[in-house]
């Protein structure tokens, strides 16, 4: 390895624990996954609800659809935005929201 590369490496290295102490490198994860989710599960960007969705949620019971709005109210008083993200597109939660 030439000193170029060694060099190169450690700024990785470095760039990546400071990304990991403040927080910022699970935030982009978080995002990058929700990101990747909505290009996969375009049925779900939409802003109303679809029959499959709908199917979907029967999977829930009233207790769970007040926990999702729990966790959800708490991921916004938090400005938790990437993990957010992330519950919206795998629970479904905007299709929820029409029914609560």
């Amino acid at each position: 390895m030439t000193i170029q590369e060694s060099q190169f490496t450690e700024l990785v290295s470095s760039v990546k624990k400071t990304l990991e102490s403040n927080g910022t490198l699970n935030k982009l994860k978080a995002q990058l996954r929700a990101s990747v989710i909505k290009v996969l599960e375009p049925a779900k960007n939409s802003v109303s609800p679809t029959r499959s969705d709908l199917g979907m949620l029967l999977q829930y019971n009233s207790i769970e659809i007040q926990a999702l709005h729990v966790i959800h109210e708490c991921l916004e008083a938090l400005n938790a935005n990437a993990t957010l993200d992330v519950f919206l597109v795998e629970t479904n939660y905007t299709v929820l929201f029409f029914l609560i």
